[in-house]
């Protein structure tokens, strides 16, 4: 410190001495201070994760439904995928519609739940990933095949098949 004027040197010296002399306090205030560096740093990650997770799941995308309780008949499926086709600031689109069923394998109930019929693009607009097999695709229109969730699957293994190919009945 040949810059340091006597007064700046005598206050350090002073610091160094009173922190010396109250080693415990010292420490506890150093203790304090990385506490809190820590939980801020901390939230702070939190916070870029949860960010970076809701935008993965598409912070841009819009879902175009009925007004409640509208039972007319929805936008037809050749009329959303032209939609789409027309407007340069669509990327994508995922048509679905969606229902309850009893689901069925080799003749026996196997549970029920929430039914989707989606084009081959909705797989990858919500990100879904397969376990095993393949995802529907726009080639398998009008065929009988469907993906089935983790519970319907064990339903089917419970039921005595080791691979769950589901036969769906409709209400």
């Amino acid at each position: 410190m040949k810059h340091a004027g006597p007064a700046l040197t005598n206050s350090l010296r002073e610091a160094v001495r009173s922190l010396a002399r109250a080693r415990l306090r010292t420490v506890l205030g150093l203790i304090g201070i990385a506490s809190v560096i820590a939980m801020v740093s901390a939230g702070e990650i939190a916070k870029a994760e949860a960010r970076k997770q809701y935008e993965a799941l598409g912070t841009d995308i819009i879902t175009v439904e009925p007004a409640q309780g509208y039972r007319g008949p929805g936008i037809r499926l050749d009329v959303a995928l032209a939609l789409a086709r027309s407007l340069p600031e669509i990327s994508m689109a995922a048509p679905t519609v969606e229902g309850a069923s009893g689901f069925v394998h080799a003749g026996r109930g196997v549970g029920g739940g929430t039914v989707k019929g989606v084009t081959g693009s909705y797989q990858d607009l919500v990100k879904l990933e397969l376990a095993r097999g393949r995802f529907v695709s726009d080639l398998d229109a009008g065929s009988r095949w469907s993906v089935v969730g983790a519970a319907v699957a064990d339903a089917i293994r419970r039921a005595g098949t080791l691979d769950p190919i589901v036969a769906l009945q409709g209400n």
